[in-house]
């Protein structure tokens, strides 16, 4: 092909019409390419702006936790008559949930509380409000506990004091208004399908504790067994946590319930929640602890 330019132009008018018009075309389609080049390369810079901008790696590490959820709670199990699981495959599809991290770096109670608040709606709603069963379940017909830290709420050093001076209260952050003049904690207690508070006995001072429970039914006794949630953050406790802990027996047996706790009380997570005899179980007591199992991806 001919070389356009100054010199291109003046060949295509000492030529032929229909090579003067040939040349034209040349001239327009080159154009043409480099225009769609040049809208294409703008598109893919203003597509990586938006989902930067609005598609952040918080979002993508939450859909992508979401739909691995998803996905284990789709996975059958197969069972006997009796109910007694003979294979699970939910754990061969692991949960990849990285838990979600809240910086709280300003002066403010009430927005802080209201924002503790909120990561206590999104993890429950995470795993289907307690209705997703995405742990398998037990050969042996036991309960077996399972854990997901869903969120770090991390307060930033130079604004503890103030939290700690002027009460930042877990207690009161569930009984912050939410939607129609209905509370979190009413909210995620009566308006799911699943109490999210199943455990909850209470709360107590700054300090997360677990109570024991025995029962001789072969059932949970929920009402019985339970724990206490920490009333308000303890500026030397750590980095708050909100955990989603699973009791699972077998696919129509598992009893979930969301609870908070700072990092000074990560240890009585390895407590005894409830020690329960079979009349047929050879092994006698069987104890499960609250959090016998952890998964997901630490942050």
């Amino acid at each position: 092909m001919r070389k356009l330019g100054k010199r291109g132009t003046r060949a295509c008018t000492r030529n032929s019409i229909k090579h003067f018009v040939s040349c034209k075309h040349s001239a327009e389609k080159y154009y043409l390419v480099i225009s769609i080049i040049l809208g294409l390369i703008v598109l893919v810079i203003a597509l990586f702006w938006i989902f930067q901008e609005y598609f952040g790696q918080d979002v993508i590490n939450k859909e992508t936790c979401s739909q691995s959820i998803i996905l284990r709670n789709t996975v059958p199990e197969i069972q006997l008559t009796s109910g007694m699981t003979i294979t699970s495959f939910k754990d061969k599809f692991p949960l990849k949930c990285k838990n979600d991290v809240l910086e709280i770096d300003y002066k403010n109670v009430s927005r802080a509380e209201k924002e503790i608040a909120d990561k206590l709606v999104e993890c429950w709603y995470l795993i289907g409000n307690g209705n997703s069963k995405i742990y398998p379940s037990s050969f042996w017909d036991k309960w077996n506990s399972f854990c997901l830290a869903c969120s770090r709420i991390h307060i930033n050093p130079e604004v503890r004091s103030y939290y700690s001076e002027n009460s930042l209260s877990f207690e009161d952050a569930v009984k912050l208004p939410f939607v129609k003049g209905t509370s979190y904690d009413d909210y995620l207690r009566k308006q799911v399908p699943v109490d999210a508070f199943s455990l909850r006995n209470g709360f107590r001072d700054n300090a997360f504790s677990v109570q024991e429970s025995d029962s001789n039914r072969g059932e949970l006794l929920i009402s019985k067994s339970g724990i206490y949630y920490p009333s308000k953050y303890d500026p030397n406790g750590g980095d708050i946590f909100v955990i989603i802990s699973s009791l699972v027996k077998d696919k129509d047996k598992t009893n979930s319930a969301l609870f908070f706790l700072q990092q000074k009380d990560l240890d009585k997570l390895s407590m005894q929640l409830i020690s329960v005899s079979w009349l047929t179980d050879w092994f006698g007591v069987h104890s499960a602890k609250l959090c016998e199992n952890w998964e997901g991806i630490p942050a």
